[in-house]
Parts: structure tokens; sequence; C-alpha cells
């Protein structure tokens, strides 16, 4: 694959992306318009996390070593048997993870008082009903998540503009049938939204003729040996990687009442502009380097390399035009209603430091698409728990100096660290001489 088809690919995608971030950005500005940053927003944010925290892990683990099985197969010899048999198989194994997302986030909301030690008695109460509530939205997003990757092994972006569906509900909802305490209007738009996510990603399926409907509970498809160690490393990696979700929920928590609904209003700012290139650039990029890491390894190294640069690029222009527009964004975007100057105030310094982050979360982008698709799980794996450590080690101190902010600055190190390790890996462990000699680590 040239590199203008990627480009084309990558463009396609922006497009879609842009559509959901537009839709997504309306959800926010409901949510801070009638809710502000008071304590249903706190247990929203934190449910929220929980519930979506592994399956979001899984979509990072098994889609590096999903996706490109799936091309692999869709390419190979072995016709279409092979392929059909696979995904039955899969459909089956993400039916029993769903069930085991939806009740790991049932035993999390028992488990909240053993961690929310400093939270009030009426903030954990509402922490732990909203985390029952929204447990069926677990089960859904993996789901979406699985379909959302056949689709992109099949070439096919437009699901992008399908994220945004619980978000675009939810406001609506908010706009014109809010309930005063809140509560049914956020769990429920949710979780509606989440179901119907899933239904039109099916409809998706259908409509572009993908095979392997149906279920198989056999799991003898020898692609399986090919990908379960793959997720398997990846998983581990992920699952050291994500808990910084849930770590920074807890900090947050721990510091004051509002100040996990002021870290969750810019991280949505964050992650508006992170996701924009990030999303693009990795399903755009999976897809094509692992067809030319099995036709062309050093094609795909330099365009792997290309990209890798010119990701780096955007995210520091995203930085140099971000910084001193943040205040401006902040305001524009939340204050209204309950969401006042004060607030607009604290989110805004909260950005700014997290858009450091955004060179290094970008340029690592292409690298971990090549690492991930000639199979050096383990590499990516490893990197992940060196960077939750380095991580730690900065917000361990910080965060009593520095509260919010030190959460914050704690994962733009993060992001510097993994950049760095990612680098280092890309050109020494990555180069095409190696593809060629091994697949896997």
């Amino acid at each position: 694959m040239k590199q203008s088809t990627i480009l084309n690919s990558a463009l396609r995608t922006f497009a879609f992306v842009i559509i959901a971030k537009i839709l997504i950005a309306l959800r926010e500005i409901a949510l801070a318009a009638e809710y502000g940053a008071g304590k249903i927003i706190d247990a929203y944010n934190v449910a929220l996390t929980v519930s979506t925290w592994l399956p979001i892990m899984f979509a990072a683990a098994a889609g590096a070593a999903l996706v490109p099985e799936l091309v692999r197969a869709r390419t190979s010899s072995s016709g279409d048997a092979t392929d059909s048999r696979f995904v039955s198989e899969l459909n089956a194994a993400i039916t029993l993870m769903a069930a085991t997302m939806c009740a790991i986030t049932v035993l999390a909301a028992a488990a909240a008082p053993l961690f929310l030690t400093e939270t009030s008695d009426g903030s954990l109460a509402l922490i732990r009903r909203m985390m029952l509530a929204l447990a069926p939205f677990s089960g859904a997003t993996l789901v979406f998540y699985y379909l959302s990757m056949r689709l992109q092994s099949a070439g096919s972006f437009s699901y992008t503009i399908i994220e945004a569906v619980p978000a675009l509900l939810l406001s609506v909802l908010i706009y014109f049938a809010s309930d005063p305490e809140g509560f049914a209007t956020l769990a429920g738009g949710t979780i509606v939204g989440g179901f119907i996510q899933v239904a039109a990603l099916l409809a998706m399926l259908s409509w572009i003729g993908a095979r392997g409907a149906g279920f198989s509970f056999h799991f003898s498809s020898p692609r399986w040996r090919l990908v379960l160690g793959g997720i398997g490393a990846m998983a581990i990696g992920q699952v050291v990687l994500s808990a910084s979700l849930p770590i920074d929920q807890y900090y947050a928590v721990q510091t004051g009442e509002g100040t996990a609904a002021v870290l969750g209003y810019a991280n949505r700012l964050i992650g508006i502009g992170t996701s924009v290139g990030t999303l693009v650039l990795a399903r755009a990029l999976l897809p094509a380097l692992a067809g030319l890491a099995r036709s062309d390894p050093a094609e795909g190294w330099r365009q792997a390399k290309l990209w890798a640069a010119a990701s780096f690029g955007i995210g520091a222009c995203g930085l140099a035009i971000g910084w001193p527009l943040a205040e401006w964004v902040t305001r524009t975007v939340f204050e209204r209603g309950a969401f006042g100057p004060e607030e607009t105030r604290q989110v805004a310094q909260l950005l700014r430091l997290g858009m450091l982050q955004l060179p290094f979360y970008f340029g690592g982008v292409a690298c971990v698409q090549w690492l991930a698709v000639n199979g050096r799980f383990k590499t990516v794996a490893a990197i992940a728990c060196a960077t939750l450590a380095a991580k730690m080690a900065i917000l361990i101190p910080a965060w009593p100096a520095l509260g919010a902010e030190g959460i914050v600055l704690s994962t733009t190190g993060m992001y510097v660290f993994a950049f760095s390790a990612q680098i280092v890996a890309f050109f020494v462990a990555a180069r095409p001489q190696d593809t060629e000699r091994s697949p896997h680590d």
C-alpha cells in the first residue's frame, strides 16, 4: 500500500472523527450547563471510567493483534471457511467476555467503599448507584469495539461516527427531558446509546456482506494460536497502562469535591485533540501496515517512520496553537449555566498542562502500530509497564504538592517516557531485517 492510499484512508477517517467529536462536544456543553462540577458529574465520571476501563483496554490490546490477523485471514489462500469459523468463534468469545465485564462493574460498585475512604457518604452512595446502573454499558462497549475491529479490518471506517451516539442521545435528553437529580438522564441516556451503537454496527457489517455470523464455542480455529499470544502480551501492557485512568480518578476524588468533575472536563477537551489524531492514524495505519508487513517490510518501515515524524510535528503544532487558546476554548465550550468563571479557570489550567503530552502522544502512534503488526507485543507490553511506573514516580510526590495539576503532569510525563522508549524499540527491534526473520517476539 502506497503513501497516497494511507493518506486517503486517513482523510476519510478524519472526516468521520471530526463529525463524531463535534457531537461529543455537544454532550460536554450540555453537561456543563446543566450540572456544572457538582457531585452528580463526579459520580458519572468515576462510574463511566470504571465501566469502560476494561473494554477500552481490550480494544487497545486485542485490536493490535486481531486486526492484522483478520486482514491476513481475508487475504490468505486458506479460503473463507477459515475466516468465517474464526469470526464465529470470536462472536462467542466476545459474548462471554461482555457478560464478564458487566459482572466486574457490579463487583467494583460493591468494593467502592474499600477504595474511596475519604469520600463523603452521600457522594459514595451516588457513585455506587451510578456504577451499578452503567454495568450493562460496559458489556455493550466491549461488543462495540469488537465490531469496530471487524469493520476496520475490512477497510470500512464510517463506524467512527457511531461512537458519538451515546453522547448525542445524552445531549438530547439533557436539553429536552432531564430529570431534576440528573441520575436517570445520565445513566439511561448512556446505556440506551450504547445498545444503539451495537445495533448500528451489526447493520453495517450486514450491509458490507461480512461473513462469520453466528456463534461457535469450539474455539478450534488455527488462528487462535497466532492471536492469543499477542493479545495476552498486549493485554498485560494495556491493563497496566490503562490503570492510569482509575488512578487519576482515585486521586481526584481524594483531592476534594468537584476535582474529578474539573479533571473530567479538562480530559475530555484534551481527548478531543488526541483522539482526532490518534484515532485517524491508528485506524488508517493498522490495516495498511499489516498488509505491508506481509508484502513489503522495507516500505512498511519507511512509511511508519515517515508517519511517526509527521504525527509528532502535528502534535507540536497542536500544542503551540492550543496553549494560548485554552481559556477561550474552555469558556466557549463550557461556561454557561452552572459552570462559571472559576470552573473555567481551573479547567483551562489543567488543559494547558495536559496539552504538553500532544507531540509525544501523537508521535508514538505510528511506532506502536508498526511494532504490533510485526508481532513485537512483548516489547510494547514492557514499555507500557515501565511507562506506568514512570507516571507513579511523578504522581506520588507531585499530587500532595500540586493537587489536580500534579495528576495531569504525571500523565504528561508518562507519555514523554513512553515515546522515548517507543522510538528506541522502533529503530532497534523493528527494522525490516528483524521483521523478515520472525513475526513474533
